[in-house]
């Protein structure tokens, strides 16, 4: 089986670093109502401009649909942008921000209901400031499951 380039990191200025888990179809993992997925993204942004992108494998979709993750970030100069792939592109579902996390020296959870005809997400990690320091992301235990049956969860962190 051919593997599958799911990371894709844009230098703007400066340096940016990105490393990203097995690129192969076979990494995703479907047992019973779950789809697991052993990737993750770790991008370490130097002073200047940096985006960097963790896009999942094509998947069947499925209805009521969640995206969960866990992640840490360390400036405000930082955000994480979730994309659906519905029909020919990708549409933003939701921000997570720097301020959004409860404490900022564990790991966040955040969840996203994706649209019933999703078969592509991509989360992208975006420094929007310049700064004099490193800053970094991190985005792990990516999930996709059937979300709860109650509550709004367009985007829960």
């Amino acid at each position: 089986m051919t593997s599958v380039h799911i990371c894709q990191n844009y230098y703007k200025e400066n340096k940016s670093c990105t490393f990203c888990g097995p690129q192969s179809l076979y990494d995703w993992v479907l047992l019973g109502m779950f789809l697991c997925s052993v990737y993750y993204l770790e991008t370490i942004f130097g002073r200047g401009l940096g985006q960097s992108t963790l896009q999942s494998p094509t998947f069947t979709a499925m209805p009521k649909t969640c995206l969960h993750f866990r992640y840490r970030i360390s400036s405000p100069k930082i955000m994480l942008k979730i994309f659906e792939l519905t029909t020919a592109k990708f549409e933003l579902m939701g921000t997570v921000l720097f301020s959004d996390q409860d404490d900022i020296s564990s790991w966040s959870d955040a969840t996203v209901e994706l649209d019933d005809a999703a078969t592509q997400f991509q989360i992208v990690a975006e420094k929007t400031g310049v700064s004099t320091d490193m800053h970094y992301v991190l985005v792990d235990d990516i999930e996709l499951s059937y979300c709860p049956s109650t509550g709004n969860y367009l985007l829960s962190v």
